[in-house]
Protein backbone atom coordinates (compact mmCIF):
# COMPACT_ATOMS: atom_id res chain seq x y z
CA UNK A 1 0.00 0.00 0.00
CA UNK A 2 1.29 3.51 -0.86
CA UNK A 3 2.31 4.59 2.63
CA UNK A 4 4.39 7.51 1.36
CA UNK A 5 2.76 8.49 -1.95
CA UNK A 6 1.62 11.88 -0.65
CA UNK A 7 4.59 12.35 1.65
CA UNK A 8 7.06 11.68 -1.18
CA UNK A 9 5.63 14.70 -2.98
CA UNK A 10 5.95 16.75 0.19
CA UNK A 11 9.55 15.60 0.62
CA UNK A 12 10.37 16.77 -2.90
CA UNK A 13 8.82 20.13 -2.09
CA UNK A 14 10.94 20.34 1.06
CA UNK A 15 14.11 19.45 -0.82
CA UNK A 16 13.27 22.15 -3.35
CA UNK A 17 13.53 24.78 -0.61
CA UNK A 18 17.25 24.09 -0.32
CA UNK A 19 18.77 24.22 -3.82
CA UNK A 20 22.46 23.57 -4.32
CA UNK A 21 24.95 25.60 -6.29
CA UNK A 22 25.32 29.35 -6.36
CA UNK A 23 21.64 29.90 -5.53
CA UNK A 24 21.76 27.77 -2.39
CA UNK A 25 21.84 28.84 1.23
CA UNK A 26 25.23 27.18 1.72
CA UNK A 27 26.81 29.27 -1.04
CA UNK A 28 25.33 32.42 0.47
CA UNK A 29 26.82 31.60 3.88
CA UNK A 30 30.22 30.84 2.31
CA UNK A 31 30.17 34.19 0.52
CA UNK A 32 29.44 35.96 3.80
CA UNK A 33 32.26 34.16 5.63
CA UNK A 34 34.69 34.95 2.82
CA UNK A 35 33.70 38.60 3.04
CA UNK A 36 34.54 38.57 6.75
CA UNK A 37 38.03 37.34 5.91
CA UNK A 38 38.50 40.35 3.65
CA UNK A 39 37.56 42.67 6.52
CA UNK A 40 40.07 40.96 8.79
CA UNK A 41 42.77 41.45 6.16
CA UNK A 42 41.81 45.09 5.48
CA UNK A 43 39.77 46.44 8.46
CA UNK A 44 39.74 49.99 7.14
CA UNK A 45 38.47 49.08 3.69
CA UNK A 46 34.90 50.38 3.49
CA UNK A 47 34.22 48.31 0.38
CA UNK A 48 35.02 45.12 2.28
CA UNK A 49 32.67 46.15 5.08
CA UNK A 50 29.92 46.84 2.59
CA UNK A 51 30.39 43.39 1.07
CA UNK A 52 30.06 41.83 4.55
CA UNK A 53 26.85 43.71 5.26
CA UNK A 54 25.44 42.77 1.87
CA UNK A 55 26.37 39.11 2.41
CA UNK A 56 24.86 39.06 5.88
CA UNK A 57 21.63 40.56 4.58
CA UNK A 58 21.49 37.96 1.81
CA UNK A 59 21.88 35.11 4.30
CA UNK A 60 19.25 36.61 6.59
CA UNK A 61 16.82 37.01 3.70
CA UNK A 62 17.31 33.41 2.60
CA UNK A 63 16.89 32.08 6.12
CA UNK A 64 13.66 34.05 6.56
CA UNK A 65 12.42 32.84 3.18
CA UNK A 66 13.21 29.21 4.00
CA UNK A 67 11.48 29.49 7.38
CA UNK A 68 8.40 31.03 5.77
CA UNK A 69 8.25 28.35 3.07
CA UNK A 70 8.64 25.58 5.66
CA UNK A 71 5.75 27.12 7.61
CA UNK A 72 3.64 27.15 4.44
CA UNK A 73 4.55 23.51 3.79
CA UNK A 74 3.50 22.63 7.34
CA UNK A 75 0.10 24.26 6.76
CA UNK A 76 -0.40 22.44 3.46
CA UNK A 77 0.57 19.14 5.10
CA UNK A 78 -2.07 19.65 7.81
CA UNK A 79 -4.60 20.51 5.11
CA UNK A 80 -3.68 17.37 3.16
CA UNK A 81 -4.08 15.26 6.29
CA UNK A 82 -7.56 16.66 6.85
CA UNK A 83 -8.47 16.06 3.21
CA UNK A 84 -7.27 12.44 3.31
CA UNK A 85 -9.14 11.85 6.57
CA UNK A 86 -12.35 13.17 4.99
CA UNK A 87 -11.92 10.84 2.01
CA UNK A 88 -11.32 7.92 4.38
CA UNK A 89 -14.48 8.82 6.30
CA UNK A 90 -16.56 8.73 3.12
CA UNK A 91 -15.27 5.22 2.43
CA UNK A 92 -16.03 4.13 6.01
CA UNK A 93 -19.61 5.30 5.52
CA UNK A 94 -19.83 3.46 2.21
CA UNK A 95 -18.56 0.21 3.76
CA UNK A 96 -21.10 0.50 6.58
CA UNK A 97 -23.87 1.10 4.04
CA UNK A 98 -22.75 -1.98 2.07
CA UNK A 99 -22.77 -4.00 5.30
CA UNK A 100 -26.38 -3.06 5.87
CA UNK A 101 -27.44 -3.98 2.34
CA UNK A 102 -25.47 -7.24 2.33
CA UNK A 103 -26.94 -8.32 5.65
CA UNK A 104 -30.43 -7.56 4.39
CA UNK A 105 -30.01 -9.46 1.11
CA UNK A 106 -28.37 -12.47 2.72
CA UNK A 107 -31.14 -12.66 5.31
CA UNK A 108 -33.72 -12.70 2.50
CA UNK A 109 -31.74 -15.31 0.58
CA UNK A 110 -31.00 -13.01 -2.37
CA UNK A 111 -27.58 -13.02 -4.07
CA UNK A 112 -25.27 -10.19 -3.01
CA UNK A 113 -22.19 -10.69 -5.20
CA UNK A 114 -22.34 -7.19 -6.67
CA UNK A 115 -22.62 -5.68 -3.19
CA UNK A 116 -19.70 -7.78 -1.96
CA UNK A 117 -17.58 -6.59 -4.89
CA UNK A 118 -18.45 -2.97 -4.21
CA UNK A 119 -17.61 -3.36 -0.53
CA UNK A 120 -14.29 -4.98 -1.37
CA UNK A 121 -13.46 -2.07 -3.66
CA UNK A 122 -14.27 0.42 -0.91
CA UNK A 123 -11.97 -1.48 1.45
CA UNK A 124 -9.15 -1.43 -1.09
CA UNK A 125 -9.60 2.31 -1.56
CA UNK A 126 -9.69 2.85 2.21
CA UNK A 127 -6.36 1.07 2.57
CA UNK A 128 -4.87 3.70 0.27
CA UNK A 129 -5.47 6.17 3.08
CA UNK A 130 -5.11 4.06 6.21
CA UNK A 131 -4.14 0.41 6.62
CA UNK A 132 -6.93 -1.75 8.05
CA UNK A 133 -7.66 -5.33 9.03
CA UNK A 134 -11.02 -7.08 8.73
CA UNK A 135 -13.23 -9.58 10.49
CA UNK A 136 -16.09 -11.26 8.62
CA UNK A 137 -19.24 -11.68 10.72
CA UNK A 138 -21.76 -14.52 10.48
CA UNK A 139 -24.42 -12.19 9.07
CA UNK A 140 -22.16 -11.20 6.16
CA UNK A 141 -21.13 -7.81 7.52
CA UNK A 142 -17.47 -6.83 7.70
CA UNK A 143 -15.88 -5.33 10.80
CA UNK A 144 -13.03 -3.00 9.84
CA UNK A 145 -10.27 -2.17 12.29
CA UNK A 146 -7.30 0.18 12.48
CA UNK A 147 -4.99 -1.61 14.86
CA UNK A 148 -7.33 -2.75 17.61
CA UNK A 149 -9.85 0.05 17.06
CA UNK A 150 -13.04 -0.72 15.11
CA UNK A 151 -13.78 1.91 12.47
CA UNK A 152 -16.74 0.03 10.96
CA UNK A 153 -19.07 -2.31 12.86
CA UNK A 154 -22.15 -3.50 11.06
CA UNK A 155 -24.04 -0.54 9.66
CA UNK A 156 -22.20 1.99 11.85
CA UNK A 157 -18.97 3.73 10.95
CA UNK A 158 -16.56 5.84 12.93
CA UNK A 159 -15.14 9.18 11.90
CA UNK A 160 -11.44 10.06 11.71
CA UNK A 161 -10.37 13.62 12.43
CA UNK A 162 -7.04 15.45 12.53
CA UNK A 163 -6.18 17.32 15.73
CA UNK A 164 -3.12 19.04 17.16
CA UNK A 165 -0.90 17.10 19.53
CA UNK A 166 -1.54 18.07 23.15
CA UNK A 167 2.18 18.59 23.88
CA UNK A 168 3.28 20.10 20.54
CA UNK A 169 0.67 21.86 18.40
CA UNK A 170 2.96 21.65 15.34
CA UNK A 171 2.37 17.89 15.25
CA UNK A 172 -0.87 16.29 14.07
CA UNK A 173 -2.67 13.36 15.61
CA UNK A 174 -5.59 11.26 14.39
CA UNK A 175 -8.70 10.84 16.48
CA UNK A 176 -11.48 8.31 16.03
CA UNK A 177 -15.03 9.10 17.02
CA UNK A 178 -17.50 6.23 17.43
CA UNK A 179 -20.83 7.61 18.53
CA UNK A 180 -20.19 9.63 21.69
CA UNK A 181 -16.77 8.05 22.27
CA UNK A 182 -13.63 9.79 21.03
CA UNK A 183 -10.15 8.32 21.35
CA UNK A 184 -6.75 8.97 19.84
CA UNK A 185 -5.43 6.62 17.19
CA UNK A 186 -1.90 5.89 18.36
CA UNK A 187 0.62 6.40 15.55
CA UNK A 188 2.10 3.00 16.38
CA UNK A 189 -1.09 1.13 15.48
CA UNK A 190 -1.33 2.80 12.05
CA UNK A 191 0.74 0.50 9.90
CA UNK A 192 0.37 2.13 6.49
CA UNK A 193 -1.52 4.37 4.11
CA UNK A 194 -1.17 7.98 2.96
CA UNK A 195 -2.24 9.34 6.34
CA UNK A 196 0.62 7.43 7.97
CA UNK A 197 3.08 8.77 5.41
CA UNK A 198 1.99 12.37 5.93
CA UNK A 199 2.19 12.02 9.71
CA UNK A 200 5.73 10.66 9.44
CA UNK A 201 6.74 13.47 7.07
CA UNK A 202 5.39 16.09 9.45
CA UNK A 203 6.90 14.57 12.57
CA UNK A 204 10.29 13.61 11.11
CA UNK A 205 11.32 15.35 7.89
CA UNK A 206 9.52 18.66 8.40
CA UNK A 207 10.41 18.84 12.09
CA UNK A 208 14.09 18.20 11.30
CA UNK A 209 14.09 20.95 8.67
CA UNK A 210 12.60 23.43 11.15
CA UNK A 211 15.20 22.55 13.76
CA UNK A 212 18.11 22.76 11.32
CA UNK A 213 17.02 26.19 10.04
CA UNK A 214 16.71 27.44 13.63
CA UNK A 215 20.11 26.07 14.62
CA UNK A 216 21.72 27.49 11.47
CA UNK A 217 20.29 30.94 12.20
CA UNK A 218 21.68 30.80 15.74
CA UNK A 219 25.08 29.58 14.52
CA UNK A 220 25.58 32.41 12.04
CA UNK A 221 24.09 34.90 14.53
CA UNK A 222 21.26 36.19 12.36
Amino acid sequence: FPTRRSSDLKLKQLEGLFPGGAQGLGASINDMLNAFSYVVAAPNDMTARTVVLTGAQSVADRLRSAHSEISDLALSTRSDLQGKANQANTLLENIAAMNQQITRTQTSGQPSNDLLDRREQYVLELNEYIQTTHLMQDNGSLTVLVGNQAVVQGSKSGSISVVSDAQDASFSRLQLQNGSTTRNLDDQIISGGQLKGLLEFEQKDLSLAKNLIGRLAMTVGL
